[in-house]
């Protein structure tokens, strides 16, 4: 265990020893299963699986404590556990500080420092010879390497109080108080109190240290140099150019198969409602930014369990939000370019006029900006943040994005993937809510239809066919985009496809429909290009995720209070599950199955034999989903046309299907 926390101790830390006596001592005298550390943290995976709240837990605990022996003496107090004979704690706080030794508030580091009654000031200078800050001790590094920071904000976003701002207790740009203040007067009083907004930071580099430390993810972070098929197909992010240009410029980053890519998600909950930093989120992903520099720069040195290796990464793409595009492309947004313009040359929509918006269409579409590109606009823009700050950049830029400071930003062909969910989702929504005419939902109404140059829409119970059609045709698009493995041939004929589609959209439905979901759809194609498959960036486990994170608020006032300490304890279980067995992980369902199908059933034994004609049906469907099988399928039907040149498609299909198997 201490080898996996990847720390440099010269003889073992006082936390280690309080958890290597627990996981010795027995949970009451004669008990030869359980100790007092496997007891506690498999309740307390328990507790953490099934989200019980602190005080059902305390509840089981106390019930648990009542039933076992009583001719013992329990601890009397939640800071310290007296020795005996049965040492399970009876209160979820002293579950967590057995779990979590190190003190977490001023008053556990007193008692810690002085046990024996000793002056506070001699404390000090006896166990603190650097000259820590008693008051500030419970901010000391968690021992299991799963430190979680809390940095003070200023309320208006303008500054963290880290760093060179650290000691102020006003904001230097808008003058507010860091501390909530009840009266007005005390802002300049240097008087301090709970703070006014609080950053929950977890670390990143201690937590890609410890997955180095287990051989199953330390194996699993190399699966794309050494267990990826590698046929010309994008499989996985590592066949696509953007992997495959790092490796050109950074060579000796690319040959290191162990270095880290990694994706960043802004998906997630809005715990401030109007408060929400919006603009001045780069206030916030300071901390994250300044990790990210140093492992690309200086790198850090872990303990693989196959080799001791320098760990570097790079930030290979950030997935995004439509509804942050605002705040991450740095744009003034404007109404999307018609969708004609990204038709070839020539075709024929380009010339129709009432179909549209009764013009031809003569503009072809811009071609992307390069990172460098972008990097010479947006370097010289003047940011400031805050919500008492307002920009003065008059050009079309109005923000430079932190994420420019990382050294590689600007080389990397797409550094922003669109959410291929949320654009599917909310295109759906649009589109189903236009059909049933669903109050909120739908896109036509009397202004839209104001602005059709068409005519009105008026769809019967059945769809008419060129409308059936378009509709199907994106449907099968997002299905193609979706697969996990991309055929990098057809890429740019299913670009075309999707062009026209969109086009035939636009002749059916109102202009209101086209909304920047339905814009954003035509850029998909060349990011699969670029980046590679959907699948790998696909939104739909984070959302999955954040339900997890939003099961474990108990307070609705401190929402991102509750979710730290709920995520901290799971964390810290996971990490000590891995050494104690017959703990499971938390969040891996177990299969319904398992330990019911050992042995041979007898009892109602049935044996069901299908019709020969429904066996070759079975057959003949796998052999056509087959790609091996595909060029012989051809053949065959090549030979039933020439044997039979008179029979029509039908029915040379039909003597396929019966003939083939």
């Amino acid at each position: 265990m201490m080898r996996d926390v990847q720390g440099d101790f010269s003889e073992m830390p006082l936390e280690f020893r309080c958890l290597f006596d627990n996981a010795e001592k027995p949970l009451f005298s004669g008990c030869t299963k359980y100790t007092k550390l496997s007891d506690v943290l498999k309740l307390y995976n328990l507790k953490a699986k099934n989200r019980w709240s602190d005080k059902s837990f305390t509840g089981l605990l106390e019930l648990l404590k009542d039933m076992f022996p009583s001719d013992n003496e329990l601890p009397h107090s939640t800071y310290e556990a007296k020795n005996s004979d049965n040492e399970l704690p009876h209160s979820t706080y002293e579950a967590k500080k057995l779990l979590c030794p190190f003190p977490h508030s001023t008053y556990e580091a007193k008692k810690l420092l002085c046990p024996l009654g000793m002056d506070i000031e001699k404390a000090k200078k006896l166990l603190c010879p650097l000259g820590m800050d008693i008051e500030k001790i419970h901010a000391c590094p968690n021992p299991l390497g799963m430190d979680i920071e809390k940095i003070h904000a200023c309320p208006n976003d303008c500054i963290l109080y880290w760093k060179e701002y650290k000691d102020l207790h006003v904001c230097p740009k808008c003058g507010t108080s860091r501390y909530k203040r009840k009266n007005v007067d005390d802002v300049g009083e240097g008087k301090k109190g709970p703070p006014a907004k609080v950053l929950w930071y977890l670390p990143v580099i201690p937590r890609f240290k410890r997955m180095f430390s287990n051989p199953k993810e330390a194996k699993n972070l190399q699966w794309h140099a050494i267990g990826r098929k590698d046929d010309g197909k994008l499989r996985h992010p590592a066949d696509s150019p953007q992997w495959r240009n790092i490796d050109r410029r950074w060579p000796e980053f690319g040959t290191e198969n162990r270095n880290l890519r990694l994706g960043l998600c802004t998906d997630g909950m809005n715990p401030h409602g109007p408060k929400q930093p919006g603009n001045d989120i780069d206030v916030y992903l300071a901390p994250l930014i300044e990790d990210l520099k140093m492992l690309w720069n200086e790198g850090v040195s872990v303990y693989d369990v196959i080799l001791v290796k320098e760990l570097r990464h790079v930030l290979f793409v950030k997935i995004i939000l439509v509804k942050e595009l605002r705040h991450v492309l740095f744009v003034k947004m404007k109404l999307p370019m018609e969708l004609r313009a990204f038709l070839p040359d020539g075709h024929p929509y380009r010339k129709k006029k009432k179909a549209f918006n009764g013009k031809p269409e003569t503009q072809v579409a811009r071609l992307p900006l390069s990172g460098h590109a972008v990097y010479e606009r947006v370097k010289n823009v003047d940011v400031a943040f805050g919500k008492t700050c307002k920009t003065t950049q008059k050009t079309l830029w109005k923000k430079r994005s932190i994420f420019w400071d990382l050294p590689y930003w600007k080389y990397l062909q797409v550094r922003h993937c669109i959410d291929v969910m949320h654009v599917e989702n909310n295109v759906c929504d649009s589109i189903i809510g236009t059909l049933l005419n669903i109050q909120g939902k739908t896109k036509d109404g009397i202004k839209a239809r104001k602005d059709m140059h068409m005519l009105p829409i008026a769809i019967p119970d059945i769809l008419p066919k060129q409308v059936r059609q378009a509709i199907t045709k994106l449907c099968f698009f997002f299905n193609a985009i979706c697969m996990k493995v991309v055929d990098v041939d057809m890429l740019d004929a299913l670009q075309a496809d999707v062009v026209v589609t969109l086009c035939q959209l636009e002749m059916y439905f109102p202009p209101s429909f086209f909304d920047i979901m339905v814009h954003l759809i035509v850029h998909l194609v060349r990011e699969i290009k670029i980046t590679g498959p959907v699948f790998m960036r696909y939104m739909y486990p984070f959302e999955r995720y954040m339900g997890i994170l939003k099961g474990y608020v108990r307070n609705r006032y401190r929402p991102e209070g509750s979710i730290i300490e709920g995520y901290s304890s799971e964390e810290i279980i996971e990490f000590c599950s891995d050494y104690l067995a017959g703990v499971e992980s938390i969040g891996v369902p177990k299969p319904r199955h398992e330990g019911r199908l050992i042995g041979k059933g007898t009892i109602g034994l049935n044996y069901v034999l299908p019709p020969l004609h429904l066996r070759d049906k079975a057959h003949h469907l796998v052999l056509e989903h087959l790609s091996e099988v595909h060029p012989y399928l051809d053949q065959h039907m090549s030979m039933i046309r020439q044997q039979n040149p008179s029979k029509g498609e039908r029915w040379v299909a039909i003597e396929h299907n019966r003939t083939f198997i």
